[in-house]
């Protein structure tokens, strides 16, 4: 199968959440040719040959959000140099399938359509509900100020999300409650297509007790999507104060992609370690023994979250932070939803860390027997056949 696939990011290095599953979905079995169109150039990666992925430079060297709809804030405005461009690259590649990666891309997966080329659209969230609990996020006196024009823009990512996953000639989700949510608003899901352990290398890390006694904890993810960038600044901030309130002193270590200056202005204060740009979290997490997480906003499900499991670090987190993954309290993970719960529990663990070692390992199975990467990519190759019998 030839199939092209279209990011806005370059997945390689494939580190943060989103490069992960879009990585996966590039080497499912039955793939012979890859081509991966993305809106930014590519980082530096230490793969000897990445897979072969092209840059739309019609956006530039330019953050491609800039470019958004401003009626329909979800979704990219693409140039006709763009859409030329995009349709010069599918002539010449000839693919038997495209996954679109998000609604961002909706100019061109209507442009697909008409043209009769079989395209699924991935849906790492329901855009609409995480653009919603962005909106929500904001101080109260823009939410005030902007209560009807809010309104009126989640209204038009909804239909958005509706009208696009209809389009497609299929549509994945992460999970079975983003399918429903999608179905809710009107749209289709063909597919619940799960987020996978990212390195598989991760479950090689020993669970043994010794490694929780240090209450450092470790944060993964893109650095420059909201939800992690709040989550980071909670943890820094009241996190890191209700520690020391419970008599643990926490100096955590964050590592991700694009870390925004907020963010690098925490690493120069010394708030935080700041690993920028990593290649590979393995080394990262065998250091740590814990990893948390409060996420407050986002959709889909999140793949920190399943890689802390399989890493075999003590995951305590927002119920939000594992939405959609079906993991039980006190069995696979432990839920907080205050900063102080969070240190309660991080000063707990390290005064019990046999207890840890025995959560962590449960948390690990769950990983292995729901994410595995090989029954992901099994469902990721079902999928693309049937779109690609679609052409």
């Amino acid at each position: 199968m030839r199939l092209m696939q279209l990011t806005v990011d370059c997945p390689w290095p494939a580190v943060s959440g989103g490069d992960i599953r879009n990585a996966l979905v590039a080497a499912a079995p039955g793939v012979s040719s890859l081509l991966t169109v993305g809106l930014t150039p590519p980082l530096p990666t230490t793969e000897a040959e990445p897979p072969p992925y092209r840059h739309l430079t019609c956006f530039g060297d330019r953050n491609p959000w800039r470019c958004i709809d401003p009626a329909v804030p979800t979704c990219l405005r693409f140039p006709t140099a763009a859409l030329t461009a995009l349709d010069t690259i599918v002539d010449d590649f000839r693919p038997d399938a495209v996954v679109a990666v998000g609604v961002a891309w909706r100019d061109v997966i209507e442009r697909l359509h008409h043209r009769g080329v079989p395209t699924a659209v991935d849906m790492h969230n329901v855009e609409s509900r995480l653009f919603a609990e962005q909106s929500g996020a904001r101080p109260w006196w823009r939410r005030l100020m902007a209560t009807g024009k809010t309104a009126r823009l989640v209204s038009a990512c909804e239909r958005a999300d509706g009208s696009i996953s209809n389009l497609a000639a299929q549509t994945w989700v992460c999970s079975v409650a983003d399918a429903s949510l999608l179905r809710g608003i009107g749209g289709r899901a063909d597919a619940v297509i799960r987020n996978p352990i990212p390195d598989e290398s991760l479950l090689a890390l020993p669970i043994a007790a010794d490694r929780y006694h240090s209450p450092t904890p470790l944060f993964i993810g893109h650095l420059a999507y909201f939800p992690n960038v709040a989550a980071v600044m909670e943890l820094a901030g009241p996190v890191v104060a209700a520690a020391a309130r419970h008599g643990i002193r926490i100096r955590p270590t964050v590592a991700g992609r694009s870390p925004r200056h907020r963010i690098e202005s925490l690493s120069r204060a010394g708030t935080i370690r700041l690993v920028a740009d990593p290649t590979s979290t393995v080394e990262i997490s065998q250091l740590h023994g814990y990893a948390v997480l409060p996420i407050r906003h986002g959709g889909g499900t999140r793949i920190k979250a399943i890689e802390a499991l399989a890493a075999g670090l003590v995951l305590i987190a927002t119920r939000k932070a594992v939405e959609g993954l079906e993991l039980v309290h006190g069995l696979h993970f432990t839920a907080a939803e205050t900063p102080d719960e969070m240190a309660a529990a991080l000063a707990r663990f390290v005064q019990q860390p046999d207890e840890a070692a025995a959560l962590a390992a449960s948390g690990r199975r769950f990983a292995i027997e729901h994410h595995g990467r090989s029954a992901v990519l099994s469902a990721v190759a079902t999928a693309l056949s049937t779109v690609a019998r679609t052409g």
